[in-house]
């Protein structure tokens, strides 16, 4: 804890203080501190990832063949793929380290774009690293439970792309596609994806014809993926089922207090921004909406499934950066920026003292 802490610390410094371009420097550095971190993570009996090698057992030994007609068979086919192919590397550390390098290689790229593209500087860099970073449960779901984290990060990345940077959606198929078939939780963000592109089409025209491609896409999956499809949907029925489902309460405060400061921070970019006279960020209304309704959801479905609460309320923490950033570059952004880092600092207080960072062994030298 105290070590993850104090890498934090240091980057929330140095990212505040170097000049230009050094900032992502900054960011690899501190991503590769936390690869490492990850390499040497030791799974406790009840943690997620000790759970996780147990059940990959089943497969990583097959060859090739039979590697691909298990996952044909499996409701989550690239969670079989992708740890067979990490398992070759020699070490199973290597399965949960490279999730950390991907995943959070897609949330700084979120960061370092924003800090790029609205040139945001000093303390707001900062502010924008521990806004995510400072939510403790989200690294260690990321390298113990690995799947969701890391689809949840492909999806967040993805939607960036296409909406702020206005990249087409077919160079990222591959992408959807892996993150819809690596985690349940992942395959409903990712239909809730494609059914935005109708909002983002301008014009009746436009969305009639998006509105025929993304009908032709769903009858595709429902004929060539429907199994998969079928079995996400019935695993994901499991959690609202389960009567039985593991809970931490100290994790459904945290994740209470993370719901509210995304509330926050979707209430102020409402106001201060959609709400202008120029209304000039039409590209990150659809992060708005998705944020907003995602975080409908999760407070919904927070009697019912501790679990779809935590990641979705962590996918909302993601999305929104964005919207953080361009609050930042706002006349009220020194107030923004302090409410944030009260929210912020309680968030990774709780995590370190009764959260998802207590009580860990992130790593074990030697």
């Amino acid at each position: 804890m105290l070590v993850y802490a104090f890498a934090l610390f240091l980057a929330y410094i140095l990212i505040a203080k170097v000049v230009r371009e050094q900032y992502k420097a900054v960011l690899l550095l501190y991503l590769i501190a936390l690869a490492i971190f990850a390499f040497n993570y030791k799974p406790y009996i009840t943690a997620d990832l000790y759970r996780l090698r147990e059940y990959i057992e089943y497969w990583i030994h097959k060859d090739l063949s039979g590697v691909l007609k298990y996952a044909m068979g499996s409701s989550t086919p690239s969670w079989v793929l992708y740890s067979y192919v990490l398992s070759r590397f020699g070490n199973i550390n290597w399965i949960q380290t490279i999730t950390c390098l991907w995943c959070f290689g897609n949330v700084f790229y979120i960061i370092g774009r924003e800090i790029e593209r609205l040139e945001i500087q000093g303390p707001f860099r900062s502010m924008l690293l521990f806004y995510v970073m400072g939510v403790g449960a989200f690294y260690l779901q990321t390298i113990s439970g690995i799947r969701s984290m890391l689809g949840i990060s492909i999806v967040a990345f993805c939607l960036y792309r296409e909406t702020v940077e206005n990249k087409k959606v077919v160079w990222h198929l591959p992408l959807w596609f892996f993150a819809a078939l690596l985690h349940t939780s992942t395959m409903v963000l990712v239909i809730s994806r494609f059914l935005f592109l109708l909002i983002q089409s301008q014009g009746a025209a436009k969305k009639f014809l998006m509105g025929i491609v993304v009908l032709a896409g769903a009858l595709f999956s429902l004929k060539y993926m429907g199994s998969f499809i079928s079995g996400s949907f019935e695993y994901g029925k499991g959690y609202l089922t389960d009567s039985e489902e593991y809970t931490y309460v100290w994790e459904q405060i945290i994740g209470i207090i993370e719901t509210i400061e995304t509330v926050y921070v979707l209430r102020a970019f409402h106001r201060t921004i959609l709400c202008a006279p120029d209304r000039k960020m039409s590209s990150k209304k659809i992060l708005y909406l998705f944020t907003l309704i995602w975080t409908a959801i999760s407070v919904i479905a927070l009697p019912f499934s501790y679990a779809i609460f935590r990641r979705y309320t962590m996918l909302c923490t993601i999305t929104s950066i964005p919207l953080v950033s361009e609050l930042f570059k706002n006349d009220k952004a020194d107030k923004y920026r302090r409410a944030l880092f009260y929210f912020s600092f309680i968030i990774f207080a709780l995590s370190g003292v009764r959260g998802d960072l207590c009580g860990y062994k992130f790593f074990v030298l030697g």
